[in-house]
């Protein structure tokens, strides 16, 4: 009956395989998007069947407390003291199971589901006025953060501007007034290096010929450095 099951199985998937157009395919597989919960009824069906070295295990953040925690405590015995970091958030988490509310995080308040491929970056402006997001899916997207009370009550970010590169995007950094965003492109070689006005979305300057790229904000707020893997560094400003 396994054989038979798993058969069965087998000429549905290749049935997909016939199909030109990729809505008609979702629909066919009952697929409903990154925005659904398709993806993670996948993930859940996964975890059942991959050995726990491959994937994420639950309470993934406290596993890897604990590992560094002992780590710590074994390389530098004498600077674990009760008044360190470390050994607060230890505390933090011992005491943690004793509250009705975590006081480590444990849960996803929001899934942010608007990219549509492998999400590369993620970052606060210095402010945390807004929250940056860089795929592989050609595009950064600025989210407007709310308030904390309104946070508190459940309103999640909003998309308020969506940046398009001409390949996927590996990394967006704010500058320090939240005028400016900087967005690095993915590709080893022909990168390109974009400056955006955070209020309007429009894109200011484009700067190419890099090979794996990286910027920063310089101190100063008013200019911003650029490097590459071809031992280039440029100092730019918007």
């Amino acid at each position: 009956m396994k054989a038979v099951g798993q058969s069965k199985r087998l000429t549905a998937l290749s049935a997909l395989l016939m199909f030109s157009d990729p809505q008609e395919m979702s629909k066919a597989a009952s697929w409903d998007g990154a925005s659904g919960q398709s993806r993670r009824l996948l993930f859940d069906q996964l975890k059942a069947l991959l050995p726990p070295e491959v994937t994420i295990p639950t309470n993934h953040l406290l596993s890897l407390f604990d590992a560094a925690t002992h780590h710590h405590r074994h390389t530098h015995p004498t600077t674990f003291t009760p008044t360190n970091h470390v050994s607060l958030l230890h505390s933090l988490h011992n005491a943690a199971g004793t509250q009705r509310r975590p006081l480590l995080p444990s849960y996803a308040p929001f899934v942010l589901t608007h990219h549509t491929n492998e999400v590369l970056w993620v970052k606060f402006s210095l402010s945390g006025r807004f929250l940056v997001t860089a795929s592989e899916d050609h595009t950064a997207i600025i989210w407007k953060m709310p308030s904390p009370t309104a946070l508190a009550a459940g309103q999640p970010p909003e998309p308020v501007h969506v940046l398009f590169h001409t390949t996927g995007v590996a990394s967006a950094h704010f500058s320090w007034d939240d005028r400016w965003v900087v967005t690095c492109g993915n590709p080893p070689r022909d990168a390109e290096v974009c400056l955006w006005a955070v209020d309007t979305g429009r894109r200011h300057a484009r700067l190419t010929g890099h090979a794996e790229p990286s910027c920063c904000w310089f101190p100063d707020g008013m200019h911003f450095a650029t490097s590459s893997i071809n031992r280039s560094v440029a100092k730019c400003m918007p």
